[in-house]
């Protein structure tokens, strides 16, 4: 419109000024001067020229004009593109700080149901419900079991879906994030009373290295919320990380449990040794004490701690070429059986002993030390010296008998040849005194003799 515009009124200077030309040729053909054409025409020239320059520059002008405006529209345009960007990265980076805040605080809780618990709340916290679960996988029963949940979902804990279920059994089998906006709608929706008023609900898998844990999801029972394809992805990112949480709960779990056993081996083994009347130790290949079970103390008079890191040789009464010569035998033939030896106690006493030692190995095989068991056998020492005492006092016994009564007969014929002599014997005379004399030691000789058998009886005189 303005190009017309500008043309109609380049052609009414144009017709003014044929005007004008011709007013001028008329004058001058009436007798004006020469020189009045000339100017006039000239005059009317230059106003032509400058109305032709005007207008062009408005043409110009106008052309750049709608130039402007057109790159000043784009510009806008690509303004509000920018910071509805800049919006989106900006509360992406919220979410995404949130997002870590949130793991971080998961990662270090250990004990899986405060763990769950933790998770519901923060992804709630996150999205913006109050409604969420987790279900965990249950291997024995081939289905997963809701474990935590909040808000409406609290009384469905405990219930069990499997595959292909409702939409955590089949997040569950698919092993993808799953958004219903209208879950009344939705032709997968399980029959269940308490979410017959859900309206929008969305699930993502807890999947980490050591495959798929469970389904985590957040439900919407108002009408006027609405969960979007961002929350999924948020929601899914939420999953993806809260998975290697639950994988270091239950790593530590496992840990604790382990820990908890090797703690009650430990300490059962711990008891038996402190039970044993036998005192145990690991040591060295060069003797070095490495283990000292708590007899320690009635065998040596040191407590087991005082004797970690000594060599057993110092304990020993023949010291350390009595160490060196048990320990070759142990390594040539891989075990030594009651071999007796001499301990030498804190306090100076001797203590007699009898060692039973094998090469001690690790699971590869590999010879790393001795195991050796000390017994007691000083009591025993004892009684086989009152046994043999009493062997020997018996053989004196059984001989000593023997003799008595041999004595003892010989005697007897003393004694009856004596009381036939005095028979034949005047009673008063000399013969006769000298054979009572006889007979006296004939008496005393028996009483040593019933002396000698009593003691051959242990003690029972006749």
């Amino acid at each position: 419109m303005r190009r017309v515009k500008g043309l109609w009124t380049f052609l009414l200077v144009e017709f003014s000024l044929d005007s004008r030309l011709l007013w001028a040729a008329d004058a001058a053909s009436q007798g004006s001067p020469p020189w009045a054409y000339f100017v006039i025409t000239g005059i009317w020239t230059l106003i032509g020229v400058l109305v032709i320059l005007g207008l062009f520059s408005q043409y110009q002008f106008h052309r750049r004009s709608s130039e402007l405006k057109r790159k000043n529209t784009e510009l806008e345009r690509l303004v509000q593109v920018t910071q509805a960007a800049e919006r989106t990265l900006v509360q992406q980076n919220e979410y995404m700080a949130a997002l870590h805040e949130t793991i971080l605080g998961l990662i270090g809780r250990l004990e899986i149901d405060e763990l769950l618990e933790t998770m519901i709340q923060r992804a709630g916290e996150l999205l913006g419900t109050a409604n969420g679960f987790i279900y965990l996988e249950n291997p024995e029963a081939g289905c997963i079991e809701m474990r935590m949940a909040s808000g409406r979902y609290k009384e469905a804990v405990g219930s069990q879906v499997s595959g292909g279920m409702g939409i955590s059994g089949m997040v569950w089998e698919s092993g993808e994030a799953i958004l219903v906006k209208d879950y009344t709608k939705w032709p997968h929706r399980l029959d269940n009373p308490l979410f017959a008023d859900l309206h929008s609900v969305m699930a993502s898998p807890l999947r980490s290295e050591s495959g798929s844990a469970g389904v985590i999801g957040l439900g919407h029972f108002e009408k006027d919320k609405l969960f979007t394809q961002e929350d999924l992805i948020i929601l899914n990112r939420f999953a993806s990380l809260a998975a290697i949480a639950i994988d270091n709960a239950r790593l530590h779990a496992a840990s604790q449990k382990e820990l908890v056993e090797r703690r009650r081996a430990e300490n059962f083994l711990e008891s038996i040794l402190g039970s044993s009347i036998d005192w145990i130790i690991t040591t060295t290949l060069e003797g070095v004490i490495q283990y000292a079970s708590p007899r320690a103390f009635y065998f040596t008079g040191y407590p087991a701690a005082d004797l970690m890191g000594t060599n057993v040789a110092s304990l020993y009464v023949r010291g350390l070429q009595e160490s060196k010569e048990i320990i070759a035998f142990i390594r040539e033939t891989g075990e030594l059986k009651h071999h007796a030896l001499r301990l030498r106690q804190k306090d100076g006493r001797v203590l007699d002993v009898s060692l039973s030692a094998s090469l001690l190995k690790n699971e590869a095989g590999e010879t790393i030390g001795i195991l050796s068991i000390y017994r007691d056998i000083s009591e025993s020492k004892r009684l086989e010296f009152q046994f043999q005492h009493a062997q020997r006092m018996e053989a004196i016994g059984t001989l000593a008998g023997g003799i008595a009564h041999n004595f003892n007969n010989l005697l007897m014929g003393i004694q009856g040849n004596t009381s036939l002599l005095k028979l034949e014997l005047e009673p008063g005379s000399r013969q006769m005194r000298r054979a009572e004399t006889i007979e006296k030691h004939v008496q005393n000789g028996a009483r040593l003799t019933r002396q000698l058998i009593g003691y051959a009886k242990k003690g029972r005189y006749e």
